[in-house]
């Protein structure tokens, strides 16, 4: 019967384990907004307002990409600050995202035009553009995260109570990184 369904293989079940890891990943996200804005309540309204933009994008998939670019650029600022408003640092930084958040327009637009999600995973630019992003997306975290490491371990003190402050920062600074690849 020429009508039948084609059966479901190749690249569409191999995206399917992504979509299970993204979903977890947002679930995940909803418990730590939930438990900041539980024990965080004295912070500002403006940083409440970001958290609650990041959560609220990254329940829709088509913005994934605006709240990727939205997150790097908000740890790029805190690179630019802690770095004494390094300018070079801070604008490859913002670069790279600004290239990766393109390429994320770019894979959802070949996506979106595609009615075959199975060739996908055949399709070499497809591939190739996806390759580049994580390569540019990795690349933009590692960065970050030594960054701050450098500029947190450069900024130390002789008083050990700041030297323990600093040193769960760096912990924290290389979990983060860690945690996003």
């Amino acid at each position: 019967m020429s009508d039948s369904i084609p059966p479901i293989h190749g690249a569409l079940v191999d995206l399917q384990p992504n979509y299970g890891a993204m979903f977890r990943l947002l679930g995940v996200l909803s418990l730590q907004v939930w438990r900041y804005y539980n024990h965080f309540e004295n912070d500002s309204k403006y940083l409440k307002l970001i958290v609650a933009i990041v959560w609220t994008l990254s329940a829709t998939l088509i913005l994934a990409s605006v709240v990727e670019l939205v997150v790097r650029l908000f740890f790029t600022y805190r690179v630019w600050i802690m770095s004494s408003h390094n300018q070079v640092l801070t604008s490859v930084l913002t670069l790279v995202s600004l290239g990766d958040f393109g390429l994320g327009v770019y894979e959802y637009a070949i996506t979106v035009q595609n009615s075959n999600l199975a060739s996908l995973g055949i399709d070499p630019t497809f591939h190739n553009v996806g390759t580049v992003s994580l390569a540019l997306s990795s690349g933009n975290d590692l960065a970050v995260s030594l960054s701050l490491i450098y500029y947190l371990h450069k900024g130390r003190t002789s008083n050990p109570r700041t030297t323990s402050i600093v040193k769960r920062i760096v912990l924290y600074t290389i979990n983060q990184g860690l945690i996003t690849r």
